[in-house]
């Protein structure tokens, strides 16, 4: 029987402990699929307009939110998809992602002819500057370049106090600007948060070794 509630629970595969949550529903099931350095708390607002018409769960994938680190490859996260649809005994859901998420179901569908559809919001990737058109090359390859090494020094570095409550007040506006629910999405920025050794906070995915 479905979920009637939203319900987190924690499976693991391979060693890595991946956080799933259940917010019910009836109907074909649905997995959600977030982005990178976001998580499951993405998708609050939106999986319970869905429940009435699907069976929908979320995940963090592999690294982000409450799920463990491993590595990090297409072929181990998908696995990870696969895992999370067995143990909850819907291996048909519809798979619907965004950005890094929109990847990975168009790349599970591809992989699992079974599967019934894949939605891809806005997930094409970065890094190619074919991918810009009408903009110079050169000039979109020099942007990229700033964006990957902002990732690269904003994986897993420590957030002093001040600069983290500075990060959550503009998440909070962006928040109000487009009329999300303030608590929902502080929650959501929270949970992309880590502690480290040193007790430090920081952004998920951590760097890898």
């Amino acid at each position: 029987m479905p979920a009637s509630h939203s319900d987190e629970r924690s499976l693991t595969r391979d060693g890595v402990e991946l956080a799933v949550r259940d917010h019910g529903g009836d109907g074909p099931p649905l997995l959600l699929l977030h982005g990178a350095g976001r998580t499951l708390a993405d998708w609050a607002a939106v999986a319970p307009q869905l429940t009435a018409r699907h069976r929908v769960v979320a995940m963090d994938l592999r690294a982000h939110g409450r799920s463990g680190t491993g590595p990090w490859t297409f072929p181990e996260v998908l696995d990870d998809i696969a895992a999370v649809l067995d143990a909850l005994g819907i291996p048909h859901a519809v798979l619907a992602g965004h950005s890094l998420g929109g990847m990975l179901a168009a790349a599970y569908a591809a992989e699992h002819p079974e599967t019934p559809a894949a939605v891809n919001l806005d997930g094409h990737g970065y890094g190619q500057p074919h991918q810009y058109a009408g903009l110079d090359p050169e000039y979109v390859e020099r942007r990229l370049a700033e964006v990957r090494g902002f990732a690269a020094q904003a994986a897993g570095r420590a957030l002093p106090e001040a600069e983290m409550e500075a990060l959550l007040a503009q998440q909070a506006a962006t928040a109000e600007n487009l009329g999300i629910s303030a608590d929902l999405f502080d929650a959501a920025s929270r949970r992309a948060l880590a502690v480290r050794e040193d007790g430090m906070r920081c952004l998920r995915p951590e760097r890898g070794p």
